[in-house]
């Protein structure tokens, strides 16, 4: 996996184990693969485990710390026009998969806040692998329909 230069931002809350809000410094396109590495204890082996999770954005939006016209009442020894205030990026993280066992999985614990996001890129394609595979044949395939099109064409997981 790549270093700190892929992280994209940071979890700030995670309702259920499958949805999470993190925040960027900059807006992220909707549709971006991410992942998380995260340690969480286990009550039931009573032991702190590893994580990965993937996920997507699904949501993003771009505002400021703190609106403009705020500023501009505590700070009116500056032209509102000078003031600059920092921005960040809310946004909202669909958790697709855990592939901690190096497979996909439903995720089952959500993502603590403070972890950090990191951006599935060329160098890290290898966590995408484990939820786009193609499944065992030896495991068993069940049918679950067929393309409109094609009625040969077989959805089977």
């Amino acid at each position: 996996m790549s270093g700190r230069e892929n992280i994209i931002g940071f979890v700030t809350q995670s309702l259920t184990p499958a949805n999470a809000e993190a925040i960027s410094e900059s807006s992220v396109p909707i549709g971006t693969y991410v992942y998380a590495d995260f340690l969480v204890r286990d009550i039931r082996k009573r032991s702190m485990i590893n994580r990965r999770v993937v996920g997507v954005v699904t949501n993003v939006g771009y505002q400021p710390t703190m609106p403009l016209s705020t500023l501009s009442l505590l700070r009116e020894d500056v032209e509102p026009e000078k003031l600059k205030t920092p921005k960040y990026s809310p946004m909202s993280i669909y958790v697709i998969a855990d592939v901690s066992e190096g497979e996909a999985s439903t995720p089952i614990y959500p993502i603590p806040p403070n972890t950090p996001l990191q951006i599935i890129d060329s160098g890290s394609l290898d966590v995408l692998s484990y939820v786009y595979k193609r499944p065992d044949p030896s495991r068993g395939l069940i049918r679950i329909g067929s393309f409109s099109k094609d009625p040969g064409d077989r959805c089977s997981y």
